[in-house]
């Protein structure tokens, strides 16, 4: 009898299994090769949100900053006075951010400040001083009015004060004193100053108008100290031109811009040009601002005359000093524990929209940088 039993060569079977398995193996792959730009897309659109909502948070917290600035209603500005405390940001639901607040206005504005007032500030650094005398009065851009240097170049930004110097520890001792920021005070300047920002403000004058610019106005500044305002104070100067006051108000300011609970002792000492008998008193003005700042225009006027002499000019200084910060400087640092973090700096302008209403806060700088 003949076995009718069909039989498969090995062959064969091992053909077919190896072909199953490679198909499996083409359609995981295929699946694979599906699935990794979708999870990848999952994974940059989950970043992407982390990142929006940190963002947004910084920003929220900008806003909180500035509306508390805009309904300040106390006497004066000192150290501590405008804290968030980690617990009040972990109230407001905020318990990964830190806020810094700073006075930006009562610090040294080489922008708006005579290379006299550079002298004293810089005396113990003549290194640095030369340096930012070389950066306003560069070769390239001089203009030679008698014995007269006009400016012909600013410094736009904190960055390019750090560029300066290729020393580090050098712009260190001087970083925290210095800014970019804020309008010049009407009665810190001098003919030079007073002309380098008329040319900010696009003018242009052959080199006897700008002689004439500075003696008149080095000349006339004493008598038209006290006077009401920018345009009266102008009008008085006795210039050889027009000025366009629009222009003007916003890099010259007639009010006073320094907060005497902010003031560094360098500056202080150099505004009035004269070293002090009691320099130990004056050095301990920064232990005073902490333990105990000056809540009235009279109490720092009793110290100006405790630490300079009877001398000293305090119808002046009530020109230059203020107990309510003008310029302030916000850094909101968020590191939230599942995202990327973010640092927002900011510089804000702030001041009365008229005499009985709340502060108005303008926005002057604003950078955004991922930790």
């Amino acid at each position: 009898m003949k076995d009718r039993t069909k039989k498969t060569p090995h062959g064969k079977k091992g053909s077919i299994l190896l072909s199953a398995v490679w198909f499996l193996l083409i359609i995981s792959g295929m699946l694979i090769s599906a699935g990794y730009p979708l999870q990848l897309q999952n994974t940059l659109v989950s970043d992407y949100r982390k990142e929006q909502e940190v963002r947004e948070k910084s920003r929220d917290l900008l806003q909180i900053v500035i509306h508390r600035l805009q309904n300040d209603d106390c006497e004066y500005d000192a150290p501590g006075t405008m804290d968030f405390s980690a617990g009040v940001l972990e109230e407001m639901g905020y318990p990964e951010a830190v806020i810094e607040l700073w006075d930006e206005g009562s610090r040294f504005n080489p922008n708006n400040t005579s290379v006299l007032l550079w002298d004293g500030f810089f005396q113990d650094e003549p290194q640095y001083r030369r340096l930012i005398h070389n950066w306003f009065f560069q070769s390239g851009g001089l203009f030679h009015t008698g014995s007269t240097l006009v400016r012909q170049n600013y410094l736009l930004c904190k960055e390019e004060l750090r560029s300066l110097s290729n020393d580090e520890n050098l712009y260190a001792t001087f970083a925290p004193e210095l800014t970019v920021f804020g309008p010049a005070n009407f009665y810190l300047l001098e003919g030079e100053t007073f002309l380098s920002l008329l040319y900010r403000t696009g003018e242009n004058y052959a080199p006897a108008t700008e002689t004439a610019i500075i003696v008149n106005f080095n000349q006339q500044r004493e008598e038209t100290m006290y006077r009401a305002d920018l345009a009266t104070l102008l009008s008085h100067l006795n210039l050889p031109v027009i000025l366009d006051l629009e222009k003007l108000r916003p890099l010259i300011t007639t009010e006073g811009t320094l907060n005497p609970n902010f003031i560094s002792p360098r500056f202080l000492t150099t505004i009035w040009g004269q070293k002090i008998d009691d320099m130990d008193r004056i050095w301990d003005l920064e232990q005073r601002q902490a333990q105990e700042p000056f809540t009235t225009e009279q109490e720092f006027e009793l110290y100006l005359q405790e630490a300079y002499g009877n001398e000293i000019s305090l119808e002046k200084a009530r020109l230059i000093f203020t107990l309510k910060t003008k310029i302030w400087g916000v850094k909101i640092t968020f590191n939230p524990a599942d995202g990327p973090g973010l640092e927002l700096s900011a510089i804000l302008q702030r001041e009365r929209e008229d005499e009985y209403s709340r502060w108005q806060v303008k926005i002057f700088s604003l950078q955004e940088k991922w930790l």
